[in-house]
């Protein structure tokens, strides 16, 4: 059976390769919206977001929304309009990571792999399925190896709260049984829309 800490390595792996699959994050990176430190901003959100889940008593899901919503606009000068699914695979990982569960890791590693195995292609129009999208994959079954809580329809009641600071490190599996229930991730659309404000991204 796997360790606390090889539970952690997983987690912060499967953090790693979401944001790299993450299309409107790359596309800022790709494309220098951040400036020529790009690269370094989606490292240092990798980091905080790992930090965050490692530190607090309890993670929201609106919490993880905004703050990838801010860093975007933050760092990036834009937005994108499925920080809310992305949040969602986060707050799953961590719970499955902290049950010992690495099935939706691994899978999200392998699709990793496979995208990158595939030659370039045009980004999709908007209103399109990109169908090597990790959330849109996800949403759909194809990396969730058992996501069967994010079938559920999103009600009203979503969580909030801000969770207080915790000086020792957070177990995973202490904070799995307090994540946020999991919304239905299949929007309208099926994908997201991002768009580059005015302006470069600040230092």
């Amino acid at each position: 059976m796997a360790s606390l800490n090889e539970a952690w390595e997983l987690f912060k792996q499967g953090v790693g390769s979401v944001l790299r699959q993450w299309t409107a994050l790359q596309l800022a990176v790709d494309n220098n919206w951040g400036g020529g430190n790009s690269q370094q901003k989606a490292l240092a959100m990798e980091a905080e977001l790992v930090e965050m889940f490692r530190t607090k008593k309890q993670v929201y899901r609106d919490e993880v929304e905004d703050y990838l919503n801010a860093y975007l606009d933050d760092h990036f000068g834009t937005y994108a309009e499925d920080d809310r699914r992305i949040a969602v695979v986060l707050l799953d990982m961590f719970a499955k990571c902290g049950a010992m569960d690495f099935t939706l890791v691994r899978n999200t590693l392998a699709q990793e792999q496979s995208r990158r195995a595939k030659p370039l292609r045009s980004v999709p129009a908007e209103g399109a399925d990109d169908p090597d999208d990790v959330t849109t994959n996800i949403a759909q079954g194809v990396a969730a190896g058992g996501m069967d809580a994010m079938d559920e329809a999103d009600s009203d009641g979503d969580s909030d709260g801000d969770g207080g600071e915790d000086e020792q490190p957070q177990q995973p599996a202490a904070a799995a049984a307090k994540a946020a229930p999991a919304p239905r991730m299949v929007d309208p659309d099926g994908w997201e829309t991002v768009t580059k404000k005015k302006g470069k991204g600040r230092g």
